[in-house]
């Protein structure tokens, strides 16, 4: 992060710099970082309504032949419309639109903590890697190296892609840092040694040391120097970072570190608003006071914020933002949890769509340290939310055919969901041919039983016929099959669609009826039937089951 910031900082007044960042929770989030790039290079607003952020993204495009619909397809990856495009359209449309900034100005696109990114996600960003090698933009990728135990081979076929890793300091370099940290403060080489040894070369625990020594007052600034303010040789250090953390959290007044916990529930990047409202009432009003004394213990520090209106501020590092939730116990997040989502419902207000992953994935921990302490009440109530949330940003990720965002979100949500919640057998048909198609098959079918199952048991017949559908998605990937049979299923099933108004069922008949065909080698009625589908496909509003119609 320093090593960027410096970088960045050079880069002022060179090129067009845009921010974003992968969330350490919520697995499904795809698309957020190239969101946050987006509203920052459109300078768009929550509030702004989606024609007004739609209007922004086009003036930005100017006079692009192609404006209206990379506008469109961006819309998307924003959450301005339920109308979602395949990744392969989404990926043409982000460098699109890139590519044209560029040719004003140089840009970099700096990616932050891209270890947590959906494969998806990585694989957009190699994507604009390749295939933007005419324009000038830069993407900076930060992550740890844990990057390269889920993508041993990351960005190895690009030729003009450069890796830096960073070693651990050594004990010279750790010596500077201290020099450079407390210039001529009379620190005894004794103190210098035993710091160095435990940092292991890690420049964050040098700092948080004597951070942690400035907080019990050892060490005060008087006339622009750092002085010992007593005998640091008997100083005890924690041995591990995390412990040192923790240490320094403890110090803190009673005040300051509850403040700090309430953020910790928001996560990495929070809000002075957000804090507040999870604040006792009595104590909102001195929210800011300990925000900004946590700043001066640069614990944490202000950040840009994406609410109008809202002033955010940043952990100084995701490992004290780790040590602050790990002191609150599970009653409380589950409480902060839950109040939290309700605030991001309430800011988001005419927007939630984007935010569903987020809210749901708050939701979910709300209701999952309810059940680990046994708490009765709304357990069921919190499930419910979170499974509606969970289940729509499921949906919206298998339509753009983000498959391991979609199984992801589908799965968590129907987790959420009891057995013979017709909901829920409709998800499990969903989550069946994410499976399918994401090459699980044999997970794909234990959920397809699942789905027939519970179908059964309410007496449906409609569900049950989605539930047959999801069983031939299983076997359609498998290749040609009992076309007879096939077809037959797919009739019946229409015939029950279409007495229920069902358009998602009909396109998911006609579709396999069309396959049937294909089967069975009766070509001439195979684009009758692929027609049939793709109207009810686009009636139903699902681009994916469209898409395969044109197959």
């Amino acid at each position: 992060t320093r090593l960027s910031t410096e970088f960045i900082s050079w880069l002022q007044g060179r090129a067009t710099i845009l921010r974003g960042r992968c969330l350490p929770y919520g697995d499904g989030i795809t698309y957020w970082p190239v969101a946050e790039v987006l509203r920052e290079a459109a300078s768009i607003a929550h509030e702004d309504a989606p024609n007004q952020a739609t209007a922004k993204i086009t003036a930005l495009l100017g006079a692009h032949e192609e404006a209206s619909t990379i506008a469109q397809r961006l819309g998307s990856v924003l959450g301005l419309t339920r109308t979602m495009a395949p990744a392969q359209e989404t990926f043409w449309a982000v460098r699109r639109f890139l590519e044209t900034m560029a040719q004003r100005e140089p840009i970099a696109v700096v990616f932050d903590d891209i270890h947590w990114g959906e494969a998806t996600f990585l694989d957009m960003v190699e994507y604009l890697a390749g295939w933007s090698a005419g324009a000038p933009i830069l993407l900076l990728c930060l992550a740890r190296p844990d990057l390269l135990d889920i993508r041993p081979a990351w960005a190895s076929a690009i030729p003009t892609a450069a890796t830096i890793h960073l070693e651990p300091l050594t004990e010279e370099d750790s010596e500077r840092l201290i020099d450079n940290l407390l210039g001529r403060a009379p620190l005894e080489e004794e103190v210098r040694a035993r710091i160095r040894h435990v940092a292991e070369g890690n420049p964050l625990f040098v700092e948080e040391v004597l951070r942690m020594l400035v907080d019990d007052g050892l060490l005060q600034r008087d006339d622009g120097t750092w002085n010992a303010a007593g005998d640091l040789s008997q100083i005890a250090i924690p041995p591990t970072i995390n412990a040192l953390l923790s240490a320094r959290l403890e110090r803190l007044p009673r005040e300051e570190r509850a403040v700090i916990q309430r953020a910790s529930v928001v996560g990495k990047v929070f809000w002075w608003g957000a804090v507040a409202d999870l604040s006792p009432e009595p104590e909102q009003a001195a929210v800011g006071g300990h925000l900004q004394a946590l700043v001066r213990r640069e614990l944490v520090r202000p950040d840009r914020s994406r609410f109008a209106g809202e002033d955010a501020f940043r952990f100084g590092h995701i490992l004290i933002r780790d040590a602050a939730y790990a002191g609150t116990t599970k009653e409380l997040r589950a409480e902060l949890h839950e109040r939290f989502a309700g605030w991001l419902e309430r800011r988001a207000a005419g927007r939630v769509t984007e935010l569903e992953e987020v809210i749901g994935y708050h939701l979910e921990q709300a209701h999952r340290y309810r059940t680990e302490l046994g708490l009765d009440g709304d357990t069921a109530r919190v499930a419910a939310r979170a499974a509606e949330r969970l289940a729509s940003a499921g949906d919206r990720a298998l339509k753009r055919v983000d498959i391991h965002a979609a199984i992801t979100l589908l799965s968590r949500a129907a987790s959420l969901m009891d057995r013979g919640d017709p909901r829920r057998v409709e998800l499990l048909v969903d989550l069946t041919e994410a499976l399918a198609e994401g090459g699980q098959v044999d997970r794909a079918g234990e959920v397809a039983t699942a789905a027939e199952s519970e179908a059964a048991v309410l007496g449906d017949e409609r569900l049950a016929a989605h539930a047959l559908m999801g069983r031939w998605a299983i076997r359609r990937n498998e290749g040609p099959g009992e076309y007879e049979r096939a077809e037959k299923d797919g009739l019946g099933a229409a015939q029950i669609f279409r007495g229920k108004g069902d358009e998602l069922g009909l396109a998911r008949a006609w579709s396999l009826v069309g396959a049937a065909r294909w089967w069975a080698g009766r070509v001439a009625e195979v684009e009758e039937a692929l027609e049939t589908a793709r109207r009810h496909a686009r009636a139903a509003g699902d681009p994916r089951l469209e898409a395969e119609t044109l197959l």
